[in-house]
């Protein structure tokens, strides 16, 4: 539609001259390549843009005497198939967005963990094609890369289906967790309510950021999957006596979505820092505490 309006302002013979095509066509091509970067983040809207932008280009040079060079007009045609593209993949997760159901438990945990990292509502509403709310009973080991819970009922079905990967992350919504970062270590405990840890416990984000940091970064900079590699920390996870409502989140489709969106990815990676960041300092914060009482 937006294309046809295009072809009918160059080819109308009542409008304004061919001199002033050409320049309202050039001018509309450098505000949809340039201003709208700065207006907003958002990746469906900036390919949309970058969609108009071309075709304003190909008007342009079709203007005044409605031909174009053999080989603009390749180079042209080229670069508006790869916009149409990049904006298809966009425009297909965005507009499902907007029909995707949201909780009160969705609202708690865009406000909590995604808003602070600059993630809009719709990008939210996007993730949520690789999120699900589940409950995970009492005294239940929470598997990270051992495929689904055992046991556990889902609150929020996706509608993609099964999980065709085997690696999750979780954030804890409600209920409380036990968890130590690697075997023989001190026991933690993280008892949240409505996204937030009770009676002044420390916020030790998510479980399985460690694992899932190890392969993004194995992915960003072409790692081969090898012992050597493995993190030397991970979590071991229980839910307590009274089990746990959590955000899971499939780290396959995730990452799917990262690539295609590079706002998206740096703040899913902040996310992870934070997360990793409160765990390891709390490491370290014990391991000094180990060698002052060997040492006293």
């Amino acid at each position: 539609a937006v294309l046809g309006c295009i072809g009918r302002f160059c080819t109308s013979n009542t409008g304004p001259g061919p001199e002033v095509q050409a320049e309202v066509l050039n001018d509309m091509a450098h505000v949809a390549f340039d201003l709208a970067s700065f207006l907003t983040p958002e990746n469906f809207i900036l390919r949309f843009c970058s969609l108009i932008g071309r075709a304003c280009c190909i008007s342009v040079d079709c203007i005044p005497d409605h031909t174009v060079s053999a080989h603009e007009f390749f180079f042209q045609t080229i670069m508006l198939g790869v916009s149409a593209n990049h904006f298809s993949r966009s425009a297909v997760p965005f507009f499902k967005a907007f029909v995707k159901p949201t909780s009160l438990r969705d609202n708690v945990a865009f406000s909590l963990l995604f808003r602070p990292k600059h993630l809009s509502w719709i990008q939210y509403k996007i993730l949520l094609s690789a999120m699900t709310w589940v409950e995970i009973p009492p005294q239940t080991d929470i598997q990270i890369e051992n495929g689904k819970q055992e046991g556990h009922s889902t609150l929020f079905e996706n509608e993609q289906g099964a999980s065709k990967c085997d690696s999750f992350v979780y954030w804890i919504y409600k209920g409380d967790v036990d968890f130590n970062f690697s075997k023989g270590s001190m026991i933690h405990e993280m008892n949240k309510s409505h996204g937030k840890c009770k009676r002044n416990q420390r916020d030790f984000g998510l479980l399985g950021d460690i694992e899932f940091t190890e392969v993004l970064n194995r992915k960003t900079y072409n790692i081969q999957d090898s012992n050597k590699h493995r993190a030397e920390i991970k979590g071991e996870y229980k839910t307590g006596h009274g089990g746990a409502t959590v955000l899971q989140i499939d780290t396959h489709k995730l990452m799917q979505l990262m690539e295609d969106d590079i706002n998206l990815d740096k703040s899913i990676r902040s996310i992870l820092l934070d997360s990793v960041q409160s765990k390891l300092g709390d490491v370290l914060q014990n391991e000094r505490e180990v060698v002052n009482n060997i040492s006293h």
